[in-house]
C-alpha cells in the first residue's frame, strides 16, 4: 500500500471547518492542494477543501478570474465524482447571484437539473429546482400580460415559451415520485404540488385534471408522512366538491388506506426522531462522539427496517432510507453503498433502477473497485451489449489506475470473469475468443507478482479446460508456471488445486505424481500437514500395493525434513503451569496447589533460593513464621477459565441471538411436540418457548437452533401452513436485550415488570453464577425486534440511589473494555497488615508517604477484625506505581514492626476462583466469637470467651440443596434476612446449593419452617433443606428441560452411573414439610439403639435427603418403603412402545 496515497488510507478525517485563515495562508494551501490533486485527482477531501478555499477567494475578490477558476474546478469535480448536496446548493446559490441575463438564468436551471440527477433523494435540491422553474414561469406569464399593455421587459421576452405550465407540473410530478418515500421531507414538494393541481382544477375544470389531482392525493395517502391528516382532509374536500354522490363509498376505502399508512408511520416515528436528533447534534457540533452517535442511529434504523418480516417489509421505504443514508455520507459512504447494493441484490434484484443506482455508486466512489465489479456483473446479468460493457470497463480501468495497481487487479479480475462466461456460453466466435484469452494472458503477466493466489491464472485455466474444444495443454502449462513461481509455490492450497485439476482433466497417476512432488517440497509450504494428508488419502483410495508400502517410509523421510517446533523457554513452562492451576483467591491457603508449582519452578530454575530465605531477604524485619506463608495472588488473564490440554480447545461460543427464529401466527393450542415435529428437518433445536398472545388469538414461539445453517433451513418454512394457520418465520436478530446494573435483589418478576409495557416478552435469562457469583445481568428476549428497540428508552433510567440501568441490543461479538481502579492501575494490594491497624490509620500513613488516597478497604470475616490484608485505591496511577515500587516493605502502620508488602492489583480471571461468594452481614457476630488474644476492647483487656461448639454452629446453619445457579447471595440475604440477623451467606454452585448461617439458632428454625417449598421464580423447584454433609457430597446439576409428550425431561449432568450420564423423567413431587432439625425448646433425640429413628411432629429431623431415614406420613405412620419393603409401594407403570407411539401421534 502506498503510504503517501491518501486514497489508500483507512482513516482520513473530513476537511476541518476551521475559522477563515489569513489571505496568505489560503494562497499557500491552494497551491498545496493543486499539487496534491495533480498527483491524486480522485482524492475527494482535497477537492472539497480546494473548492471551499476558491469559493472564499471568489467572495473576497469578486473578480471574473476567481469565478472562472472556481467554476472550472467545480465542473471537473462534478464530472469525476459526486459534489454532494451541500456542494450543489452552494454552487447554485453562487450562480444565481451572478446571473444578470436570460442565459445566466437558464444556466442556473441546468445546474439544478444536474444536481437532482446526482442527488435524487435531496428534497432541498428538488425544492430549489421547482422554485426556480416556477419563478421563471411566473415571470413569463407576467411578461406576456405586460407586453399586451406595452410595459414588458425585453429580457423576459420568450420566457413563456420556454417555461410552460406543462413543464412545471411535469418536473413537479417527477420530483414527488422520486422523493415520495422520504418520510421527514417529502412534504416540501408534495404540499405545493397538490396545491398547484387544486388551483388549476378550480380555475378550469376538466375530467383529466380531476383524475390527475385525485390520483396525486391517493398516491400521497398511500405513503407514510407526518401530515397525513391534512392530506386526508384535502382529499375529503376534493370528493365533497366533485364526487359528493359517492362520498361515503369512496371514503370507506380511503380510510383503510390511511390507516395502513399511519401504522407504517407510527412504527418508524421513534427511529425518525432519534435520527433527526442525531443529525441535528452533528450539524451543531461535529464532535467524534456525535458523529458516532449519528452513524449508529442510521445503522439501528436500517437494521430494524431490514429485520421486518416479508409481509411487513416495504422495499420502497427501505430503498428511500438507504438513499437518504448514502446522500448524507457522500464523503465517506463506501460501507453504506456496499450495504445498499447488497440489499438491492437480495430484495430488489429485478428493479429497473439497479443500473442507475450502480452508475451513481461508481460516480460517488470511482476509486472503489468492488463497485465497478458489481456494475459489470449487473450489466452482464441484464444482457447489455458488449460495447456498453467495454465502455464501463474502460471507465473503471481509467479511474482505479489513478489509485494503484491492487485496485486495478480487482477490476481486471472482474472483467476476466465476464470474458470467461462469454467464452463458456459459446456466444463468441473463435477469433474473438482468442482475443479474449490473449487479453487475460496479458493481465496474468502484468499482475503476476501482485496476485499470490493466482486468481487470474485460475480463471484462465477454467476457460481453457471448459471451453469447446478444451485446451488442456495450455491449462497444464499454466499450472506448472504457478507451482514454479517463487511465492506461489509456498501455497499448499494451490498445490492441492493443481492436484484436483489433474485428477479431473488428466490421469490419476499424474495427479499422484503432483502430490509426491508437493510432499518433497513441503518444508517450504505454509501447510505441510494438508499436503501429507492429501497424499495419504490418495494412496489409500487409489494407490497400488507398491504405493501403499512406500507411503509410510516416504512420509517419515519428508516429515523429518520439516523444521522442529521451537523449544519453550523455562519461564513459559512455569507460566503455563501457573495458568493451568486453579486460581488463588486472596486469603485462601492452597498449599496442595502451591507445592507442586514450587517444585516445578525449582526444578526449572536450579539457582532459585528457598522460599523462606527469599521472603526474609525481601521483607527484613517481618515476624518469623514456622509455616511458609501463603502467596496472596490476584491472577490476571483476559480469557475465561483455563482448559486442560487435550480438552479439544474452547467450545464454540453460543450465538443465541443469531441462531433464534421467531415463529408467529401459530394456533393458540399448539403444543411443544407438534412444533418440534414441524421443524425437525431444519436442524438441532437447542430450546423452544411458546408465548400465548390471547388478544390476537394466536401463539408465537422462539426456537433456538444449533447453527446458522439451521436458521436458514427454518426460514424456508415461512408462509407454510400448520394446523390451518399460515405461519411467519423470521430471524430473531435484534430482539434480545442485554440488561445490567439493576438492583442486586431484582429477579425475573422485577425485570418483567420493567419491560412488559414495550411488548410481549418471550424469555428472561439470568446467567449461571457457577464460575462467577458476582455477575449481575440478564437477557430479555421480545417477540419482535421493534419491541426490543422501543425498550431501549429505559437505558439510563435510575432505579435506586446507585443503580443506573444499562439496556443494549445483545451482541455476542461485541466486547467492552473493562474499567475501574484495577484496570486503570490505581489499586494496590496490601499484605502483612498489623491487626491493630484500621482503615483510617492506613489512609493517614499512606497519604503522608505516597499520595492522595481514594479509598481503603480491609476485608473482614469477623466484625471488628480484618484479615491481615487489604486494598488501597489512589487518585493517580503514578502514586500506585510509586507505592508498589519505592514503598514496598518500607511503610509501618500501627504500633508493631510489621512492614507493609505492597503489590499492584491485577484483574482476576473472570470465571475462575469466584465460584463461592461469602456475604457477611453487618449485624451481629458469631455466637461466642472472641477477639484476638491480646486485643484491647475499650480501655480494658478482656479474656477471650470460649469459641462456639460445632454443634451450635450446625444448629443455626441451613443447607439449601437445590438452589438454582442464577440466584445471587443478595437475593438469598433478602429472603432469609426477614427471619433474623445473618452471620453469613455462602453460595455453593459447584454443589448445587448454598449455606446460610444465622446469628441465633431460633431464627434458623423459623426460616426453615417458613421457607420450605419457597420458589425464587417461575418454573423453579421449591426450596429443600438438608444437612451440610449432604450438600457437600452432591454435585452441581446443570438441567436442560425439554418438553416430551407433556412431561418435562431433565438432562442431569453430574450424576453418573456406570460411567455414563443418566437421564431421568422428573415428575412433579408433592411439597413435604421439613421441620427444623434443632429448634430451641425441643429436646434432642436420645442416643442408643433407636438413635437412627426420628419421631414425627414439629421437632423431628425431617427430610428425604437424610440417608437411611424413615419417611413419616401426616398421621405418624411409617412408610413401608423406608423399611425396605418393596412390595408395599407399587412400582410405577412402565410405558410400552405402543403408549409412546399413541402419545406421539396424538394431536
Amino acid at each position: 500500500m502506498d503510504e503517501d496515497n491518501p486514497l489508500q488510507r483507512e482513516n482520513d478525517d473530513p476537511p476541518p471547518e476551521a475559522p477563515p485563515p489569513a489571505e496568505g495562508d489560503d494562497a499557500v494551501r491552494i497551491q498545496e492542494l493543486r499539487i496534491l490533486l495533480e498527483r491524486y485527482p480522485l482524492y475527494k477531501p482535497a477537492h472539497l477543501e480546494f473548492i471551499a478555499l476558491l469559493r472564499r477567494k471568489y467572495h473576497a475578490l469578486r473578480t471574473e478570474e476567481a469565478r472562472s477558476e472556481l467554476e472550472s474546478v467545480r465542473n471537473f469535480a462534478s464530472e469525476t465524482m459526486q459534489v454532494g448536496e451541500r456542494g450543489w446548493l452552494e454552487w447554485i446559490e453562487d450562480e444565481d447571484k451572478a446571473c444578470h441575463d436570460l442565459e445566466g438564468r437558464l444556466k442556473v436551471v441546468d445546474l439544478c437539473a444536474r444536481a437532482v440527477e446526482e442527488q435524487p433523494m435531496s428534497a432541498k435540491l428538488w425544492k430549489v429546482y421547482v422554485d426556480q422553474l416556477e419563478g421563471e414561469y411566473r415571470k413569463g406569464v407576467a411578461t406576456e400580460r405586460k407586453n399586451g399593455s406595452g410595459e414588458g421587459d425585453e429580457m423576459d421576452e420568450g420566457l413563456g415559451e420556454i417555461f410552460t405550465w406543462e413543464m412545471l407540473i411535469g418536473v413537479y410530478a417527477q420530483a414527488v415520485e422520486v422523493i415520495m418515500d422520504h418520510i421527514p421531507e417529502s412534504h416540501l414538494l408534495w404540499d405545493r404540488y397538490i396545491e398547484l393541481l387544486t388551483e388549476d382544477l378550480d380555475a378550469a375544470y376538466s375530467e383529466s385534471k380531476l383524475q390527475q389531482t385525485r390520483n396525486a392525493l391517493l398516491t400521497r395517502l398511500k405513503t407514510p408522512h407526518p401530515n397525513i391528516d391534512a392530506t386526508f382532509s384535502a382529499y375529503s374536500t376534493l370528493v365533497t366538491n366533485y364526487e359528493d354522490a359517492n362520498y361515503e363509498k369512496i371514503m370507506v376505502s380511503t380510510n383503510k388506506i390511511v390507516a395502513a399508512s399511519k401504522a407504517k408511520y407510527d412504527e418508524r416515528e421513534m427511529h425518525e426522531l432519534q435520527l433527526h436528533r442525531a443529525i441535528e447534534a452533528v450539524d451543531e457540533c461535529g464532535s467524534e462522539e456525535n458523529i458516532t452517535a449519528e452513524w449508529y442511529a442510521w445503522k439501528s434504523y436500517l437494521d430494524w427496517e431490514l429485520a421486518l418480516p416479508k409481509k411487513k417489509m416495504d422495499v420502497e421505504l427501505a430503498m428511500a432510507l438507504f438513499e437518504r443514508a448514502v446522500m448524507r455520507y457522500d464523503y465517506r459512504g463506501e460501507m453504506m453503498w456496499e450495504w445498499y447494493l447488497d440489499f438491492l441484490a437480495e430484495k430488489a434484484n429485478r428493479s429497473p433502477r439497479i443500473l442507475p443506482i450502480l452508475e451513481r455508486a461508481v460516480h460517488a466512489f470511482p476509486a472503489l473497485p468492488s463497485l465497478w465489479s458489481r456494475y459489470l456483473v449487473a450489466m452482464e446479468a441484464r444482457f447489455k451489449s458488449v460495447e456498453d460493457l467495454e465502455k464501463v470497463k474502460n471507465r473503471a480501468i481509467d479511474a482505479v489506475s489513478k489509485v494503484g495497481e491492487e485496485p486495478l487487479l480487482e477490476v481486471c479480475l472482474a472483467w476476466a470473469g465476464v470474458s470467461k462466461r462469454r467464452i463458456l456460453t459459446g456466444s463468441v466466435e473463435e477469433e474473438e475468443r482468442e482475443m479474449l484469452l490473449e487479453e487475460v494472458r496479458e493481465y496474468m503477466k502484468e499482475f503476476r507478482n501482485l496476485d499470490p493466489e493466482a486468481r487470474l491464472d485460475r480463471l484462465y485455466i477454467a476457460m481453457c479446460s471448459q471451453m469447446q474444444p478444451p485446451d488442456v495443454d495450455s491449462a497444464r502449462k499454466t499450472w506448472k508456471g504457478i507451482v514454479t513461481h517463487e511465492v506461489r509455490a509456498k501455497s499448499a492450497k494451490l498445490w492441492l488445486l493443481y492436484y484436483r485439476w489433474e485428477f479431473q482433466w488428466g490421469t490419476k497417476a499424474a495427479a499422484g505424481a503432483i502430490l509426491r512432488h508437493a510432499c518433497s517440497k513441503a518444508t517450504t509450504m505454509d501447510d505441510a500437514a494438508a499436503i501429507f494428508d492429501a497424499y495419504m488419502s490418495y494412496v489409500t483410495e487409489w494407490g497400488d500395493t507398491t504405493d501403499v508400502e512406500e507411503a509410510s517410509w516416504k512420509l517419515r523421510k519428508w516429515k523429518e525434513k520439516l523444521p522442529l517446533a521451537p523449544v519453550m523457554a523455562t519461564t513459559a513452562v512455569t507460566t503455563q503451569l501457573v495458568q493451568a492451576a486453579p486460581a488463588v483467591v486472596v486469603g485462601d491457603v492452597q498449599a496442595a496447589t502451591e507445592a507442586p508449582l514450587a517444585a516445578v519452578a525449582e526444578e526449572c530454575t536450579p539457582a532459585k533460593r528457598r522460599r523462606s530465605t527469599a521472603q526474609e531477604d525481601e521483607y527484613p524485619g517481618s515476624p518469623p513464621n514456622k509455616k511458609s506463608r501463603p502467596e496472596h495472588r490476584i491472577l490476571s488473564s483476559e480469557g475465561g477459565p483455563t482448559r486442560q490440554a487435550g480438552d479439544g480447545g474452547m467450545a464454540p461460543k453460543r450465538d443465541r441471538e443469531n441462531t433464534t427464529v421467531i415463529v408467529r401466527n401459530l394456533p393458540l393450542e399448539i403444543k411443544d411436540l407438534r412444533l418440534r415435529q414441524f421443524f425437525r428437518d431444519c436442524g438441532k433445536i437447542n430450546s423452544l418457548k411458546i408465548v400465548l398472545e390471547t388478544e390476537r388469538k394466536t401463539a408465537t414461539a422462539t426456537i433456538e437452533f444449533e447453527s446458522l445453517m439451521d436458521v436458514l433451513s427454518a426460514q424456508t418454512k415461512d408462509m407454510r401452513s400448520i394446523d390451518g394457520h399460515e405461519i411467519e418465520v423470521h430471524v430473531g436478530a435484534g430482539s434480545t436485550l442485554y440488561v445490567t446494573n439493576f438492583p442486586p435483589v431484582a429477579g425475573e418478576d422485577y425485570i418483567r415488570s420493567l419491560f412488559q409495557e414495550f411488548g410481549e416478552i418471550a424469555d428472561i435469562r439470568f446467567p449461571s453464577l457457577k464460575y462467577n457469583t458476582h455477575r449481575r445481568f440478564c437477557y430479555v428476549q421480545f417477540l419482535s425486534a421493534d419491541a426490543a428497540h422501543k425498550a431501549l428508552t429505559l437505558h439510563g433510567k435510575k432505579l435506586g440511589p446507585k443503580e443506573k440501568l444499562i439496556v443494549k441490543i445483545s451482541d455476542p461479538n461485541a466486547k467492552q473494555e473493562r474499567s475501574g481502579p484495577v484496570y486503570e492501575g490505581r489499586e494496590v494490594f496490601l499484605r502483612n497488615v498489623d491487626f491493630k491497624a484500621n482503615e483510617e490509620m492506613i489512609r493517614e500513613v499512606i497519604e503522608r508517604e505516597v499520595g492522595e488516597v481514594e479509598s481503603v478497604r480491609l476485608p473482614s470475616k469477623v466484625p471488628g477484625r480484618h484479615q491481615g490484608f487489604g486494598f488501597v485505591v489512589f487518585r493517580r496511577k503514578e502514586d500506585a506505581e510509586k507505592a508498589a515500587g519505592e514503598c514496598d516493605g518500607k511503610i509501618v502502620v500501627g504500633e508493631g514492626e510489621r512492614k507493609l508488602c505492597i503489590r499492584l492489583s491485577e484483574a482476576k480471571r473472570p470465571g475462575v476462583g469466584t465460584g463461592q461468594a461469602v456475604a457477611v452481614a453487618g449485624e451481629g457476630s458469631r455466637e461466642g466469637m472472641s477477639p484476638v488474644a491480646g486485643e484491647e476492647v475499650g480501655d480494658k483487656q478482656q479474656s477471650p470467651p470460649l469459641p462456639p461448639s460445632m454443634d451450635v454452629i450446625r444448629k443455626k446453619t441451613l443447607a439449601i440443596l437445590n438452589l438454582p445457579d442464577t440466584i445471587n447471595d443478595t437475593r438469598l440475604r433478602e429472603v432469609f434476612g426477614k427471619y433474623g440477623p445473618l452471620r453469613k451467606v455462602q453460595l455453593r454452585p459447584e454443589h448445587g446449593g448454598a449455606v446460610v448461617e444465622f446469628v441465633e439458632v431460633k431464627d434458623a428454625g423459623k426460616a426453615e419452617l417458613g421457607l420450605v417449598g419457597y420458589k425464587f421464580g417461575r418454573g423453579m423447584e421449591g426450596m429443600r433443606f438438608g444437612r451440610l454433609e449432604d450438600l457437600m457430597k452432591q454435585e452441581g446439576v446443570v438441567k436442560k428441560e425439554e418438553e416430551v409428550g407433556g412431561k418435562k425431561k431433565m438432562k442431569e449432568k453430574g450424576e453418573k452411573k456406570g460411567g455414563k450420564e443418566k437421564e431421568t423423567i422428573a415428575a412433579p413431587q408433592p411439597q413435604q414439610m421439613f421441620a427444623p432439625r434443632n429448634v430451641v425448646g425441643v429436646a434432642s433425640p436420645r442416643g442408643g439403639m433407636g438413635a437412627g429413628r426420628r419421631r414425627g411432629g414439629l421437632g423431628s429431623v425431617g427430610g428425604p435427603l437424610r440417608r437411611k431415614e424413615e419417611r413419616v406420613d401426616g398421621e405418624g405412620k411409617k412408610d413401608a418403603a423406608a423399611d425396605g419393603d418393596a412390595s408395599a409401594t407399587p412400582a410405577p407403570k412402565v410405558k410400552s412402545n405402543a403408549d409412546f407411539k399413541a402419545m406421539y401421534l396424538k394431536k
